[in-house]
Protein backbone atom coordinates (compact mmCIF):
# COMPACT_ATOMS: atom_id res chain seq x y z
CA UNK A 1 0.00 0.00 0.00
CA UNK A 2 1.27 3.50 -1.05
CA UNK A 3 2.31 6.15 1.77
CA UNK A 4 0.85 9.47 1.51
CA UNK A 5 3.55 12.30 0.79
CA UNK A 6 4.50 14.54 3.94
CA UNK A 7 3.13 17.39 4.76
CA UNK A 8 6.22 19.39 4.42
CA UNK A 9 7.02 20.02 0.78
CA UNK A 10 10.18 21.82 1.72
CA UNK A 11 12.34 19.16 2.77
CA UNK A 12 15.00 17.61 0.33
CA UNK A 13 14.01 14.73 -1.73
CA UNK A 14 15.81 11.70 -1.08
CA UNK A 15 16.92 9.16 -3.19
CA UNK A 16 15.86 5.11 -3.56
CA UNK A 17 18.46 5.39 -0.27
CA UNK A 18 17.71 8.31 1.83
CA UNK A 19 20.88 10.30 -0.14
CA UNK A 20 19.86 13.91 -0.84
CA UNK A 21 19.55 14.66 -4.25
CA UNK A 22 22.33 17.12 -5.69
CA UNK A 23 21.39 20.76 -5.84
CA UNK A 24 21.80 22.25 -8.89
CA UNK A 25 25.60 23.93 -9.93
CA UNK A 26 25.25 27.43 -10.90
CA UNK A 27 27.68 28.09 -14.52
CA UNK A 28 30.46 30.60 -14.42
CA UNK A 29 30.17 33.50 -16.44
CA UNK A 30 32.22 33.37 -19.65
CA UNK A 31 32.85 37.35 -19.26
CA UNK A 32 34.86 36.71 -15.86
CA UNK A 33 37.15 34.41 -17.47
CA UNK A 34 37.81 36.31 -20.40
CA UNK A 35 38.84 39.68 -18.19
CA UNK A 36 41.13 37.11 -15.99
CA UNK A 37 42.61 35.79 -18.96
CA UNK A 38 43.55 39.61 -20.11
CA UNK A 39 45.05 40.35 -17.17
CA UNK A 40 47.62 37.75 -17.09
CA UNK A 41 48.28 38.65 -20.35
CA UNK A 42 48.64 42.28 -19.41
CA UNK A 43 51.01 41.18 -16.23
CA UNK A 44 53.17 39.41 -19.00
CA UNK A 45 53.26 41.90 -21.53
CA UNK A 46 54.45 44.14 -18.68
CA UNK A 47 57.28 41.85 -17.43
CA UNK A 48 58.31 41.57 -21.20
CA UNK A 49 58.41 44.99 -21.11
CA UNK A 50 60.93 45.60 -18.25
CA UNK A 51 63.45 43.11 -20.00
CA UNK A 52 63.07 44.54 -23.33
CA UNK A 53 63.22 48.03 -22.84
CA UNK A 54 66.66 48.00 -21.42
CA UNK A 55 68.00 45.46 -23.99
CA UNK A 56 67.25 48.25 -26.45
CA UNK A 57 68.39 51.20 -24.29
CA UNK A 58 71.74 49.30 -23.95
CA UNK A 59 72.14 48.70 -27.73
CA UNK A 60 71.27 52.09 -28.40
CA UNK A 61 73.96 53.02 -26.31
CA UNK A 62 76.11 50.99 -27.38
CA UNK A 63 75.55 52.07 -31.09
CA UNK A 64 76.04 55.55 -29.73
CA UNK A 65 79.58 54.60 -28.11
CA UNK A 66 80.48 53.16 -31.32
CA UNK A 67 79.49 56.16 -33.39
CA UNK A 68 81.39 58.70 -30.95
CA UNK A 69 84.67 56.63 -31.42
CA UNK A 70 83.99 56.30 -35.02
CA UNK A 71 83.69 59.98 -35.41
CA UNK A 72 86.90 60.64 -33.31
CA UNK A 73 85.81 61.67 -30.26
CA UNK A 74 87.63 59.21 -27.65
CA UNK A 75 86.84 60.27 -24.63
CA UNK A 76 83.01 60.63 -24.33
CA UNK A 77 83.16 57.14 -26.11
CA UNK A 78 85.72 55.95 -23.15
CA UNK A 79 83.25 57.21 -20.49
CA UNK A 80 80.04 55.69 -23.25
CA UNK A 81 81.89 52.62 -22.57
CA UNK A 82 82.98 52.09 -19.56
CA UNK A 83 79.41 53.06 -18.49
CA UNK A 84 77.63 50.06 -20.31
CA UNK A 85 79.94 47.85 -17.60
CA UNK A 86 79.81 44.52 -19.32
CA UNK A 87 77.46 44.64 -21.94
CA UNK A 88 78.48 43.08 -24.84
CA UNK A 89 82.02 43.88 -25.37
CA UNK A 90 81.90 47.27 -23.91
CA UNK A 91 85.27 46.73 -21.94
CA UNK A 92 87.58 46.29 -24.92
CA UNK A 93 85.91 49.26 -26.76
CA UNK A 94 86.38 51.07 -23.85
CA UNK A 95 90.04 50.18 -23.12
CA UNK A 96 90.81 51.27 -26.60
CA UNK A 97 88.88 54.60 -26.21
CA UNK A 98 91.35 54.68 -23.59
CA UNK A 99 94.81 53.94 -25.65
CA UNK A 100 93.63 56.79 -28.52
CA UNK A 101 93.21 59.33 -26.04
CA UNK A 102 96.66 58.71 -24.51
CA UNK A 103 97.95 58.46 -27.92
CA UNK A 104 96.26 61.91 -29.32
CA UNK A 105 97.38 62.91 -25.37
CA UNK A 106 101.16 61.69 -26.15
CA UNK A 107 101.22 63.23 -29.58
CA UNK A 108 100.40 66.97 -28.29
CA UNK A 109 102.85 66.45 -25.80
CA UNK A 110 105.57 65.04 -28.48
CA UNK A 111 104.62 68.54 -30.89
CA UNK A 112 105.12 70.64 -27.34
CA UNK A 113 108.91 69.48 -27.08
CA UNK A 114 108.26 66.97 -23.89
CA UNK A 115 109.78 64.13 -25.66
CA UNK A 116 110.80 62.35 -22.37
CA UNK A 117 106.99 62.49 -21.03
CA UNK A 118 105.60 61.51 -24.75
CA UNK A 119 107.71 58.38 -24.59
CA UNK A 120 106.43 57.42 -21.40
CA UNK A 121 102.76 57.93 -23.14
CA UNK A 122 103.26 55.95 -25.76
CA UNK A 123 104.81 52.48 -24.01
CA UNK A 124 101.97 53.12 -21.69
CA UNK A 125 99.23 52.32 -24.58
CA UNK A 126 98.16 48.53 -24.44
CA UNK A 127 96.38 48.28 -27.99
CA UNK A 128 98.97 47.07 -30.57
CA UNK A 129 96.93 47.80 -33.47
CA UNK A 130 97.61 51.40 -33.07
CA UNK A 131 99.48 52.57 -35.81
CA UNK A 132 103.33 52.99 -36.02
CA UNK A 133 103.91 53.37 -31.72
CA UNK A 134 107.61 52.18 -32.50
CA UNK A 135 108.40 55.11 -34.90
CA UNK A 136 106.71 57.60 -32.60
CA UNK A 137 109.08 55.86 -29.66
CA UNK A 138 111.80 56.55 -32.14
CA UNK A 139 111.02 60.24 -33.07
CA UNK A 140 110.68 60.95 -28.66
CA UNK A 141 114.12 59.15 -28.35
CA UNK A 142 115.63 61.53 -30.94
CA UNK A 143 114.26 64.49 -30.12
CA UNK A 144 116.21 63.86 -26.37
CA UNK A 145 119.31 63.37 -27.76
CA UNK A 146 118.66 66.49 -30.15
CA UNK A 147 117.77 68.04 -26.72
CA UNK A 148 121.24 66.78 -25.35
CA UNK A 149 122.90 68.02 -28.03
CA UNK A 150 121.97 71.46 -27.71
CA UNK A 151 122.57 71.42 -23.81
CA UNK A 152 125.77 70.81 -24.44
CA UNK A 153 125.63 67.38 -23.47
CA UNK A 154 127.63 65.53 -26.18
CA UNK A 155 128.60 62.16 -24.74
CA UNK A 156 125.09 61.35 -23.59
CA UNK A 157 123.64 63.08 -27.16
CA UNK A 158 126.42 60.61 -28.52
CA UNK A 159 125.50 57.74 -26.92
CA UNK A 160 121.66 58.73 -27.90
CA UNK A 161 122.23 58.75 -31.09
CA UNK A 162 124.11 56.04 -31.37
CA UNK A 163 121.71 54.12 -29.59
CA UNK A 164 118.77 54.79 -32.35
CA UNK A 165 121.21 52.86 -35.00
CA UNK A 166 120.06 54.17 -38.56
CA UNK A 167 116.58 56.33 -37.57
CA UNK A 168 116.57 58.94 -39.68
CA UNK A 169 119.93 60.83 -39.56
CA UNK A 170 121.31 59.50 -36.55
CA UNK A 171 124.48 58.03 -37.93
CA UNK A 172 125.50 61.47 -38.83
CA UNK A 173 124.12 63.23 -35.69
CA UNK A 174 126.45 60.48 -33.76
CA UNK A 175 129.60 61.28 -35.77
CA UNK A 176 128.65 65.13 -35.26
CA UNK A 177 128.75 64.82 -31.09
CA UNK A 178 131.84 62.90 -31.59
CA UNK A 179 133.53 65.91 -34.04
CA UNK A 180 132.71 68.40 -31.24
CA UNK A 181 133.98 66.43 -28.37
CA UNK A 182 137.40 65.87 -30.58
CA UNK A 183 137.29 69.76 -31.10
CA UNK A 184 136.55 70.63 -27.73
CA UNK A 185 139.77 68.08 -26.52
CA UNK A 186 141.75 70.56 -29.07
CA UNK A 187 140.74 73.63 -27.89
CA UNK A 188 142.09 72.07 -24.23
CA UNK A 189 145.13 71.47 -25.42
CA UNK A 190 144.00 68.10 -25.09
CA UNK A 191 145.80 66.72 -28.54
CA UNK A 192 146.09 63.20 -27.64
CA UNK A 193 142.43 62.77 -27.39
CA UNK A 194 141.57 65.08 -30.01
CA UNK A 195 143.86 62.95 -31.46
CA UNK A 196 142.37 59.53 -31.07
CA UNK A 197 138.77 61.02 -31.70
CA UNK A 198 139.31 62.81 -34.83
CA UNK A 199 141.18 59.11 -36.07
CA UNK A 200 138.35 57.14 -35.08
CA UNK A 201 135.88 59.72 -36.98
CA UNK A 202 138.03 58.33 -40.16
CA UNK A 203 136.65 60.70 -43.05
CA UNK A 204 133.62 62.17 -41.11
CA UNK A 205 133.85 66.21 -42.27
CA UNK A 206 137.99 67.09 -42.24
CA UNK A 207 138.36 64.82 -39.01
CA UNK A 208 141.36 63.45 -41.28
CA UNK A 209 143.26 66.45 -41.28
CA UNK A 210 142.09 67.56 -37.93
CA UNK A 211 143.77 64.44 -36.61
CA UNK A 212 147.34 65.39 -38.30
CA UNK A 213 146.93 68.76 -36.72
CA UNK A 214 146.78 66.93 -33.17
CA UNK A 215 150.51 65.99 -33.69
CA UNK A 216 152.92 68.80 -32.50
CA UNK A 217 156.05 68.98 -34.71
CA UNK A 218 158.97 67.75 -32.63
CA UNK A 219 161.10 69.46 -30.52
CA UNK A 220 164.58 70.01 -31.11
CA UNK A 221 167.25 67.97 -29.85
CA UNK A 222 168.18 69.09 -26.18
CA UNK A 223 167.14 69.51 -22.70
CA UNK A 224 163.31 70.22 -22.15
CA UNK A 225 162.94 70.55 -18.54
CA UNK A 226 165.45 70.98 -15.76
CA UNK A 227 164.62 71.57 -12.07
CA UNK A 228 165.70 74.67 -10.54
CA UNK A 229 168.52 74.48 -8.09
CA UNK A 230 169.66 71.66 -10.20
CA UNK A 231 171.87 72.77 -12.53
CA UNK A 232 176.13 72.38 -11.43
CA UNK A 233 178.30 73.13 -14.39
CA UNK A 234 180.90 70.84 -13.24
CA UNK A 235 178.96 67.43 -13.46
CA UNK A 236 176.96 65.75 -16.62
CA UNK A 237 174.38 63.15 -17.77
CA UNK A 238 174.97 62.77 -21.75
CA UNK A 239 173.10 60.52 -23.89
CA UNK A 240 173.98 59.46 -27.28
CA UNK A 241 171.16 58.37 -29.24
CA UNK A 242 172.32 56.29 -32.37
CA UNK A 243 168.70 54.65 -33.52
CA UNK A 244 167.86 56.10 -37.02
CA UNK A 245 163.88 55.99 -36.58
CA UNK A 246 161.91 57.22 -34.46
CA UNK A 247 163.00 60.07 -31.62
CA UNK A 248 162.77 59.26 -27.72
CA UNK A 249 162.38 61.45 -24.33
CA UNK A 250 164.87 60.79 -21.46
CA UNK A 251 163.63 61.59 -18.11
CA UNK A 252 166.68 61.62 -15.33
CA UNK A 253 165.33 61.29 -11.75
CA UNK A 254 167.38 61.57 -8.18
CA UNK A 255 165.54 59.08 -5.78
CA UNK A 256 161.43 60.36 -6.90
CA UNK A 257 162.77 63.58 -8.11
CA UNK A 258 162.37 64.37 -11.72
CA UNK A 259 165.18 66.18 -12.29
CA UNK A 260 165.66 66.68 -16.06
CA UNK A 261 164.27 65.72 -19.72
CA UNK A 262 166.00 65.80 -22.65
CA UNK A 263 164.64 65.30 -26.08
CA UNK A 264 166.89 63.54 -28.81
CA UNK A 265 165.94 62.98 -32.25
CA UNK A 266 167.35 60.22 -34.35
CA UNK A 267 171.35 60.34 -34.43
CA UNK A 268 171.55 63.31 -32.07
CA UNK A 269 173.13 63.60 -28.50
CA UNK A 270 172.42 65.87 -25.63
CA UNK A 271 174.12 66.77 -22.34
CA UNK A 272 172.36 68.24 -19.25
CA UNK A 273 174.83 69.08 -15.91
CA UNK A 274 173.38 68.67 -12.90
CA UNK A 275 174.63 68.19 -9.12
CA UNK A 276 176.44 65.11 -8.28
CA UNK A 277 174.01 62.28 -6.63
CA UNK A 278 172.37 58.81 -8.13
CA UNK A 279 170.61 58.94 -10.69
CA UNK A 280 168.41 57.04 -12.74
CA UNK A 281 167.37 57.74 -16.21
CA UNK A 282 163.97 56.77 -18.06
CA UNK A 283 163.34 56.20 -21.14
CA UNK A 284 159.89 57.22 -22.73
CA UNK A 285 159.25 55.86 -26.70
CA UNK A 286 156.45 56.40 -29.05
CA UNK A 287 155.05 57.53 -32.62
CA UNK A 288 152.91 60.53 -32.43
CA UNK A 289 154.46 63.93 -30.22
CA UNK A 290 151.63 65.92 -28.41
CA UNK A 291 153.69 68.24 -26.66
CA UNK A 292 155.70 69.06 -23.73
CA UNK A 293 153.29 68.25 -21.73
CA UNK A 294 151.44 65.08 -23.17
CA UNK A 295 154.39 63.82 -24.55
CA UNK A 296 154.16 61.02 -26.29
CA UNK A 297 150.51 60.35 -24.42
CA UNK A 298 149.49 57.53 -22.62
CA UNK A 299 147.98 54.64 -25.83
CA UNK A 300 150.89 53.62 -27.28
CA UNK A 301 153.66 55.34 -25.23
CA UNK A 302 155.96 53.11 -23.28
CA UNK A 303 158.67 53.62 -20.86
CA UNK A 304 161.86 51.97 -19.65
CA UNK A 305 164.28 52.32 -16.89
CA UNK A 306 167.88 52.18 -18.71
CA UNK A 307 170.57 49.93 -17.62
CA UNK A 308 173.79 51.51 -17.04
CA UNK A 309 176.33 48.42 -16.99
CA UNK A 310 176.92 45.28 -17.81
CA UNK A 311 175.65 43.68 -14.46
CA UNK A 312 172.13 45.38 -15.31
CA UNK A 313 172.40 48.13 -12.68
CA UNK A 314 170.30 50.88 -13.27
CA UNK A 315 170.76 53.21 -11.18
CA UNK A 316 174.60 55.32 -10.92
CA UNK A 317 176.61 57.71 -8.99
CA UNK A 318 178.02 60.97 -10.40
CA UNK A 319 180.57 62.57 -8.32
CA UNK A 320 182.24 66.02 -8.79
CA UNK A 321 183.67 66.82 -11.95
CA UNK A 322 181.78 63.49 -13.27
CA UNK A 323 180.35 62.77 -16.78
CA UNK A 324 178.03 59.88 -17.41
CA UNK A 325 177.63 59.10 -20.59
CA UNK A 326 175.07 56.55 -21.94
CA UNK A 327 174.98 55.36 -25.61
CA UNK A 328 172.27 53.85 -27.21
CA UNK A 329 172.27 51.83 -30.02
CA UNK A 330 175.83 50.56 -30.11
CA UNK A 331 177.50 47.80 -28.34
CA UNK A 332 179.17 50.57 -25.77
CA UNK A 333 175.59 50.92 -23.79
CA UNK A 334 177.44 53.45 -20.70
CA UNK A 335 180.19 55.17 -20.36
CA UNK A 336 181.83 57.08 -16.91
CA UNK A 337 184.49 59.47 -17.28
CA UNK A 338 186.07 62.51 -15.50
CA UNK A 339 184.80 65.84 -16.70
Amino acid sequence: MTEPLPANTDAPLQGAQGVPAPAKVKKRSKKFLIISLSAVVVVILVVAGFLVIPERLQSNAYDRAVAQFEAGDYPQAQESFEALGDYRDSAVWAQTSSDYVLYENAQSLYENGDYAAAKAMFESIIVTFIPNIPEWIHKCDYGIADDLYRSGDLDAAYDAFTTLGDFLDSPDRANQCKYDIADAYFSAGEFEDAYYAFKELSNFMDSAARATACRQPLPPTGVLYQAEGSYYALCAIEIIYNYSANPSLYKVYNGDTLVATLFLNPRSTARVHVQPGTYVVEECTGIDWFGPELEFGEVVSRSTTLTVNASGATSFNLGDGDLMTITLGSNANTDTAAH
